[in-house]
């Protein structure tokens, strides 16, 4: 099966990081999704510079990672993800 850009790919590339935290909270699964060239979205905003994106691509699965580790459910991981979410949006 051949892989093509998703749009958090495109999204990566591009620099569109509301765009892309926001395709990230629809479907965390995109995250982990390679393209036709073997990249995910984090390795193409690495590539690209998007030092932004790349901090928030971290930050976002590192927060998974260690829920996850604990015991968290998946429920309470995505009610957080929202929050932090919500909080971005206002600029705090």
């Amino acid at each position: 099966m051949e892989f093509i850009d998703t749009p958090l790919h495109i999204a990566a590339v591009s620099g569109k990081t509301a765009f892309a935290m926001e395709m990230m909270n629809l479907k965390p699964s995109l995250a982990r999704e390679l393209n036709q060239d073997g990249f995910s979205p984090i390795h193409l905003a690495l590539l690209n510079q998007q030092t932004e994106m790349v901090i928030d691509f971290y930050r976002l699965i590192k927060i998974l990672f260690e829920l996850k580790e604990k015991g968290v459910s998946l429920f309470f991981i995505m009610l957080l993800w929202m929050k932090i979410m919500f909080i971005t949006c206002l600029g705090f």
